[in-house]
């Protein structure tokens, strides 16, 4: 089974730096994880099997529908089953995750999602992924 990133489109166009920040990050926890910035709107040109590592909800929700063979895990989905990424220190700042649409019947993203919500962080040095 080959697995991709896909950061989407509005991430590489928005913060480029931290999606490759996040595709070194894959790198270290699952290995040689390629890059992959076709357009999900596009014929991926993938594999039958791969999987795809996606931070877009929409993306997610193409890739799985549109194309045969090709399954989607969620950034929030690999984020959950790690204990080494450090998410930033906002000082005790109110934050919101809203469950995207296209992803609304993915419990997986969801669980994921309130998991990473419900951990006491500890790990707070990598400030360099303040947004």
């Amino acid at each position: 089974m080959e697995q991709v990133y896909a950061p989407g489109c509005a991430f590489m166009i928005y913060k480029p730096h931290l999606a490759k920040k996040v595709l070194m990050f894959l790198n270290e926890e699952l290995g040689d994880i390629p890059e992959h910035l076709i357009c999900c709107k596009h014929e991926p040109n993938l594999e039958s099997g791969t999987v795809v590592i996606n931070t877009c909800a929409g993306c997610d929700k193409r890739y799985r529908e549109l194309y045969d063979g090709i399954s989607t895990v969620s950034l929030w989905e690999i984020l959950a089953e790690s204990n080494k990424f450090s998410f930033p220190d906002y000082n005790g700042m109110e934050m919101t995750i809203h469950d995207a649409c296209p992803t609304r019947t993915e419990t997986r993203v969801h669980s994921a999602i309130r998991m990473l919500l419900s951990r006491p962080f500890i790990q707070r040095r990598n400030r360099s992924w303040y947004f």
